[in-house]
């Protein structure tokens, strides 16, 4: 749209963690890859992480097809199939290149420069947003990374935020508070929330928010070689 990307689509912003975890297996085993996550019944209270790429998440989803209210989830390392970007990995492709800069549009504290890249304060209503890919991408050719809609990220193994209580997952990206009144408040200003440390905690695994797919091409995937896909 108005000549910087060719999608036509609005975000989604209403999936649960599961829900995204069970799209990117649906979507790997569409292109014959193999599903990266497995689920299991578990009588764990969670949400936790209980070891590397081993989760109890809550399981909300249009179906509960084990009756339960946590599920227990791991990773099929050996899978090249799409999965939620980790925490890291998710900061790594938000700065799409860039080591020095404070945001992903320069060191400018100005919100109309922000407003380039970032579509705030998003919904039409609770189930439809604006176009995907309207503003300008960053230096890895990636849209609507800041703005638009949350988006689920997970916790490889350990959760360094002290008041996400050791959730497997968090939300980063964009929030729909954010207006040019709110932002040029200056006893509340934003900026701190919408560059890369931004993160809304999901502790519960119930918030719901758009994804970003990616997955590993090569045997030692670099940077260069990861696929990302908003969704």
């Amino acid at each position: 749209r108005n000549e910087n990307c060719a999608a036509h689509d609005s975000a989604t912003s209403t999936i649960f963690l599961i829900q995204a975890m069970k799209y990117a297996n649906a979507r790997s085993t569409r292109e014959g890859l193999k599903p990266y996550y497995k689920f299991k019944e578990t009588n764990e209270r969670g949400p936790a992480i209980l070891s590397k790429g081993l989760y109890i998440i809550g399981y909300y989803d249009y179906f509960n097809l084990y009756g339960e209210s946590e599920i227990q989830v791991s990773i099929d390392s050996t899978s090249k199939g799409y999965r939620l970007p980790y925490y890291d990995e998710w900061m790594m492709l938000a700065r799409g290149g860039d080591i020095k800069n404070k945001y992903s549009w320069g060191d400018s504290a100005s919100f109309d420069d922000a407003l380039k890249y970032a579509r705030f304060y998003h919904c039409k209503s609770f189930y439809e947003t604006d176009h995907v890919g309207q503003l300008l991408p960053n230096g890895y050719g990636l849209y609507d990374m800041f703005g638009l809609v949350e988006e689920h990220v997970l916790f490889e193994e350990v959760n360094p935020f002290i008041d996400h209580d050791g959730g497997p997952s968090c939300m980063k990206g964009g929030d729909i508070r954010v207006t040019k009144e709110f932002q040029e408040n200056p006893a509340q200003p934003y900026w701190k929330q919408i560059n890369y440390g931004y993160n809304r905690s999901n502790n519960n695994s119930a918030m719901p928010g758009g994804f970003r797919l990616i997955r590993n091409i090569g045997n030692n995937a670099k940077w260069s070689e990861v696929k990302s896909d908003k969704e």
